[in-house]
């Protein structure tokens, strides 16, 4: 049997569970806020949560009333449950980094 990709062990992963469930769930991510949350970070200041999964680091952004955070992501299933919780704050779904062109940040799961 040939070892799964990367982004069918994440799909599986998040497929399978909840996200209560993984090891890294936190539903304040407080360190990772501390270490944003500065007084010069402007509310439109472009943030991109890499490998963010379905993180509630944007909900917690958007909650601060930040308006620019996003999340990359390779399994689409970790993006499909954020975009679920998020509902009417997510503004568009667009697909996991496995519909990007080689080089391009255009097409990352925008939740603001």
């Amino acid at each position: 049997m040939e070892p799964a990709s990367s982004s069918e062990h994440w799909q599986r992963v998040y497929t399978a569970r909840n996200e209560e469930e993984l090891s890294w769930y936190e539903p304040v991510p407080g360190i990772s806020l501390d270490l944003l949350l500065t007084p010069s970070l402007q509310k439109d200041a472009a943030i991109l949560d890499v490998g963010g999964g379905a993180s509630h680091l944007v909900d917690a952004l958007l909650d601060r009333g930040f308006t620019q955070a996003s999340v990359l992501d390779i399994a689409e299933s970790a993006l499909e449950k954020a975009q679920s919780r998020l509902a009417e704050k997510a503004s568009r779904c667009i697909g996991s980094s496995r519909t990007l062109p080689s080089g391009s940040l255009k097409k990352i799961q925008r939740l603001a």
